[in-house]
Parts: structure tokens; C-alpha cells; sequence
């Protein structure tokens, strides 16, 4: 005779089950399975016809309705707290070291850049009396060439090393860069080309110097937002902790 748990319908039914449990721990899964398996072999009995098996299974209920019990009646697992990700590496470039190298090109450069205006600067003077007997001073000749000729040095030694230290580095804006790379080299076009634009104007020692004084300003005005801002700007980030949230300032 036909146990009543190798009918093809119990069979059928007790795989679906099993399955079904596949979450459950072993032990717990064999338990639920046989409690089923006593409860067909106690409700029909051996060579029982497919109704009664039927039967016996409907009683059970559906596979799903014994699985449901059985995962419920599991304890819940504490939940975890999800892990942080792990913070990316901070590369060489973004140490707090880079700030105060570009730091001291930059300062070095623009005192050398002052050093060569007073240098290459020069013009003469003659003086005249008018006809009326009043004494002036007249500029004769002026020449700024020799100021830019130190433009090339300049671009060698000052914004080339801060191009190839703040470009790629995360620590400044597209803005902050561009004012660290251009101030060495257009302080010395101000320099040399404001100067001369005042002599072209008035012809007088004083046109020179207004230009002078005036690139002098624009080029400490410059120094000042680059030394009080852009710089501790760099030194800020590279000092905080580094976040995978944080990306690159544009």
C-alpha cells in the first residue's frame, strides 16, 4: 500500500513546501515538515484515494499559509546600520603641503617681479627753460622693453610650477587657479605697460609714475585676495576630513 506522504499529491505538495522554507533554519524547516508529514499519515490512511488526500490537504491549508507561520514565528534580526563607505585615499596633490609651496612661488615670484620693475624701468630727463624763465623737467626717453623681458622667466619659474601643482588638485575652483597662475605674469604686463601708456599720454615723469603707482595697486589688490582668500581656501580643504560626498570644486 501507498504511504500517505508518497501520493503524488502529498509528494507534490510537501516539495512545494520545502521550498517555500528554503529561509528557515534547517532544523526548524525538518520540524514544520514533519509536522505535516504526522498530520497526513494521521489523517488518511495507507492506499487513500486522491479525495480523502485532498481532503487531508486542505485541512493543512495552502503551502504558502504553513510557510508564513513558520517565518513568523522566527525572531527578527536586529537591523544593522549601514556601513559608511570608506573614505577615498587623499592623494599627494591634496595634502595640506601644497598650499604653502604655492604659497611661497608666489610670494617669491611677485617680490622678484617688483625687484625687476625697479630695474627695468628706465627713462631720462632734461631740464628746460621756457621763455618765460620757468624751469621744467621733460621726459627725453623711456623704455619698458626690459621688464618684459623677464616675462618668460616668469612663466618658466612662477606660473608653469603653479599651473602643474593647482590643476589637478581638488583643493581650489577653476577661478581660484586661473588667479593663481595669471597674477606673476600680467603683474608684469601692468608693469611694464601702464608706465608706458602714462608717458605716451603726457609726455611727463608724472604720467610714468601714475601708471606705475596704479599697477603697483591692482598688483596688491591682487596679492592680498590671493594670499587672505585662495590660499587659506586650499589650506582649509586639504586639512578636512576627506568625504566621498565632496566632490572636486568646479
Amino acid at each position: 500500500m501507498t504511504a500517505p506522504t508518497t501520493h503524488p499529491l502529498a509528494a507534490a505538495y510537501l516539495h512545494d513546501l520545502e521550498l517555500l522554507l528554503h529561509g528557515v533554519e534547517p532544523g526548524e524547516r525538518a520540524e514544520v515538515l514533519a509536522g505535516v508529514r504526522e498530520h497526513l499519515e494521521g489523517a488518511v490512511g495507507p492506499g487513500a484515494s486522491d479525495d480523502e488526500v485532498r481532503a487531508a490537504l486542505a485541512e493543512l491549508g495552502p503551502p504558502q499559509a504553513i510557510a508564513d507561520e513558520a517565518y513568523a514565528g522566527r525572531s527578527p534580526e536586529p537591523a544593522r546600520a549601514p556601513s559608511a563607505p570608506p573614505a577615498p585615499a587623499r592623494g599627494a596633490i591634496s595634502r595640506p603641503w601644497v598650499p604653502i609651496v604655492v604659497a611661497c612661488i608666489l610670494g617669491l615670484g611677485l617680490l622678484t617681479l617688483v625687484a625687476v620693475a625697479l630695474g627695468g624701468l628706465g627713462y631720462s630727463t632734461e631740464t628746460v627753460v621756457s621763455s618765460d624763465g620757468e624751469v621744467k623737467t621733460r621726459v627725453t626717453e623711456f623704455d619698458s622693453t626690459m621688464v618684459l623681458f623677464a616675462l618668460p622667466w616668469h612663466l618658466f619659474t612662477v606660473a608653469l610650477p603653479v599651473a602643474a601643482l593647482t590643476v589637478p588638485s581638488p583643493l581650489w575652483t577653476r577661478a581660484e587657479r586661473i588667479r593663481m597662475i595669471a597674477v606673476a605674469p600680467l603683474s608684469l604686463v601692468l608693469i611694464a605697460g601702464l608706465p608706458a601708456i602714462g608717458y605716451a599720454i603726457t609726455r611727463t615723469e608724472i604720467g610714468i609714475n601714475v601708471g606705475a603707482w596704479i599697477s603697483l595697486a591692482v598688483i596688491i589688490i591682487a596679492a592680498v585676495w590671493i594670499f587672505g582668500r585662495d590660499i587659506p581656501a586650499g589650506l582649509r580643504r586639504a586639512s578636512a576630513p576627506s568625504s566621498p560626498l565632496v566632490s572636486r570644486p568646479s
